[in-house]
């Protein structure tokens, strides 16, 4: 039925973010549903490719990699929503969780510490940011 409708709105020249839309819940059902994990992720590249700097969009991107253990992705994603949209979502603290999923989920300290330094660079007297 997704399908169905992504064709039409396809068909009917649909902007976009309709079409994302579409397709990141054909991702949700793809992978969560059916444990289509494959077919959800190229569900959601071509929802990034349409929209890559939608905050929606970019957000299933990193729960996808969450539930999928793809932990540097995720940190990744994390930081393109940062980017995309600074004034949507508390920085620091999305800093802080891509550095710790990196430095202890992902293996890559160095880049954490990257991470940690941006929160620094924002607010020096950052505690956690500090410890870490």
């Amino acid at each position: 039925m997704l399908r169905d409708r992504l064709s039409a709105a396809r068909e009917q020249g649909a902007q976009a973010s309709l079409e994302a839309r579409l397709l990141l819940q054909l991702a949700e059902v793809q992978d969560t549903g059916l444990e289509q994990g494959e077919q959800a992720w190229a569900s959601l590249s071509e929802a990034l490719e349409l929209c890559p700097e939608d905050v929606g969009v970019l957000q299933a991107a990193a729960q996808y990699h969450w539930r999928h253990e793809a932990w540097s992705a995720y940190a990744d994603a994390l930081e393109r929503i940062i980017d995309a949209a600074p004034g949507e979502v508390d920085v620091d603290d999305s800093l802080m969780v891509a550095g710790h999923v990196l430095e202890n989920n992902a293996g890559d300290p160095e880049r954490a510490r990257r991470l940690y330094q941006r929160v620094l660079d924002r607010s020096a007297s950052h505690l956690p940011a500090l410890d870490a």
